[in-house]
């Protein structure tokens, strides 16, 4: 588990047994608890449920609430957050063949390529961006899909089962609110030897908006 300073009046808060994750302005808090694992002198922390969130207010506790089954829209997630988790140096090593580029318009690229190899990407629900097809991104910045799939695959390499695996996590947006589901614990484990901890995937939304 990373070990992150946080401000004092938001520890203050911090129930006991928890963790917490930056989120814009605020911190999410989760439920920690721990397994015993063969081998290993201590117990391994295993992040669980979202219980909230805090802010210099105080802590909120999350609230049930009522989803319309009739209103649900399923999205691929797992596939786009790792990408996603990778955003900066994508940007960084697109921007040495094209330096004059703004890292906005690169972001936009990058973006855009990823809902071009995942078209059920959770992307689809973020209105942050302008759509470009793949003819489009090829005329305004003369790159191909295929070059930047090529510099993805490179900067991110990813085991094929890995990302089969990815590519089964879902979500369901309602109204605003997107709802990520979590892995199994084979899927987890398989997440962590390449690096993506739960925490990263239950905040996919708000890398989707910042």
């Amino acid at each position: 588990m990373r070990n992150t300073k946080y401000p004092e009046i938001i520890r203050s808060f911090r129930p006991k047994g928890t963790c917490l994750k930056k989120a814009g302005d605020i911190y999410n808090v989760y439920q920690v608890t721990s397994k015993r694992v063969p081998g290993k002198k201590y117990p391994i922390p295993q992040v669980g449920a979202l219980l909230g969130y805090i802010d210099e207010q105080g802590f909120h506790e999350k609230k049930k609430q009522m989803l319309d089954t009739e209103d649900l829209v399923s999205y691929e997630y797992g596939y786009t957050a790792f990408l996603l988790i990778h955003e900066d140096d994508f940007v960084s090593a697109f921007r040495k063949s094209h330096p004059k580029l703004p890292a906005r318009e690169a972001k936009e690229v990058f973006r855009n390529v990823i809902l071009v190899l995942s078209h059920y990407s959770v992307l689809n629900a973020d209105g942050s961006f302008e759509r470009r097809t793949a003819e489009e991104l090829h005329d305004m910045y003369g790159v191909s899909v295929s070059d930047v799939a090529f510099l993805i695959d490179r900067i991110m390499p990813l085991d094929g089962t890995v990302e089969t695996g990815l590519r089964c996590l879902g979500c369901i947006k309602s109204g605003k609110k997107i709802i990520p589901a979590r892995p199994c614990d084979a899927l987890r484990a398989h997440l962590e030897e390449v690096g993506i901890q739960p925490e990263d995937l239950m905040n996919v939304r708000n890398r989707i908006s910042s």
